[in-house]
């Protein structure tokens, strides 16, 4: 099982004081047997949260509403199955983003930054049936974070380790 927190996000002070925030569990299970997945994003069109597998051949793409109550235990609904060309963990989708629009996606794996624009009326599972167009990345020792720009005219990589450098690149 997997678990999920959901935190609102505070208006802080502008004296930089901090703010007091519940954190709201939401319980997952995966509808056929237990996923490597490190890929978790948030679709702010349809309200939904997706889940990206990691670790397989074809990777396999499951969503739930966001609209739950703390404590809620879910079976995730299994969208789509999406591969990846390549071999090993070099196509381990290790992240992804939905940009603050719902318009782009991203995906990324320890060697490719993977990116679609979503089409007027398309799920995101949907989106990512189509092929992707293969964005710039400069290699990371264990590249595992992506996101998107707050404006969407960029993204962000990063590493896991010791004092890893953050990658800005332009779309």
């Amino acid at each position: 099982m997997i678990t999920v927190y959901r935190v609102k996000e505070p208006a802080l002070p502008a004296d930089g004081a901090t703010a007091h925030v519940i954190a709201e569990p939401l319980h997952l299970k995966y509808p056929d047997g237990v996923r490597d997945a490190e890929t978790l994003m948030t679709d702010p069109i349809n309200k939904l949260l997706y889940i990206v597998s990691k670790r397989e051949d074809t990777v396999h793409v499951y969503t739930t509403p966001l609209d739950f109550k703390a404590n809620d235990t879910v079976t995730l609904q299994k969208q789509a199955q999406v591969f990846f060309e390549g071999t090993g963990e070099f196509k381990w989708i290790t992240a992804g983003d939905i940009s603050q629009d719902g318009q782009q996606v991203l995906l990324r794996s320890y060697s490719k930054v993977y990116y679609w624009k979503r089409n007027p009326g398309e799920a995101i599972w949907q989106t990512l049936l189509r092929s992707p167009a293969i964005l710039p990345y400069t290699p990371e020792p264990q590249g595992e974070a992506i996101g998107f720009t707050a404006d969407g005219k960029g993204y962000y990589t990063t590493s896991e380790g010791l004092h890893p450098y953050l990658y800005y690149y332009k779309l």
